[in-house]
């Protein structure tokens, strides 16, 4: 009898008692914040040949500004030897010779600001058709030395500055090759005497690239 009113008791608490609350789950969402970071300026590097102002090897920076915009610095070397001789038939009837040589070395850096034409529809940066303005320096050494006539030894410098318009065509290869080719006119003057004399040779340019 005992145990059966025991058993009542609780079986009335446990009717009683409220069941315990719940808490509900709320799922976060971790915010993807890789779309909103801005995508790198595209950019590479170049080296190769150019002859729109006095020739040279030149290794060059270019990077994206806007989709249509990049600009680009460059340095650039060039060394030539000229060997040769002359043979002078002295009054005695005797013979004096002399050989020489002129050894050139050329330093050039420039700063470029390009401009692609490009089409409508989505294009690789740094490539298509574009038109260029670019400043172009060198400092130029000749060095003249005679065998015999060393009175004729003589140390030359040259520096000049030269504007130049390119037009040309950056083609890409793959997802790192580029092939820039161009043709361009450079503007720049010489004093001769009391005049100045007015230039504008025509060169072309060819540099292999690697974007990075």
């Amino acid at each position: 009898m005992i145990l059966l009113f025991c058993a009542a008791s609780l079986t009335l608490l446990s009717a009683d008692t409220p069941p315990a609350a719940v808490t509900p789950t709320v799922a976060t969402t971790v915010p993807d914040t890789t779309r909103n970071r801005p995508s790198r300026p595209a950019q590479l590097l170049r080296v190769g040949l150019r002859t729109v102002a006095s020739p040279d090897l030149a290794l060059t920076y270019e990077r994206q500004l806007s989709a249509r915009f990049s600009l680009a610095g460059g340095v650039g070397y060039w060394g030539d030897t000229f060997r040769s001789g002359s043979v002078t038939h002295n009054a005695d009837d005797t013979f004096t010779y002399d050989n020489y040589a002129i050894r050139e070395r050329t330093y050039g850096a420039d700063a470029q600001l390009r401009y692609y034409l490009r089409r409508r529809q989505a294009h690789r940066p740094l490539s298509g058709w574009y038109g260029a303005l670019q400043v172009y320096t060198y400092y130029q050494t000749a060095r003249t030395r005679h065998t015999t006539f060393v009175a004729q030894n003589r140390d030359d410098h040259n520096q000049q500055t030269r504007a130049q318009l390119l037009f040309g065509r950056q083609w890409s290869f793959g997802s790192s090759l580029t092939l820039d080719t161009y043709i361009g006119r450079a503007f720049y003057r010489e004093a001769f005497a009391s005049n100045f004399n007015h230039y504008s040779p025509i060169g072309w340019g060819v540099q292999a690239g690697w974007r990075l």
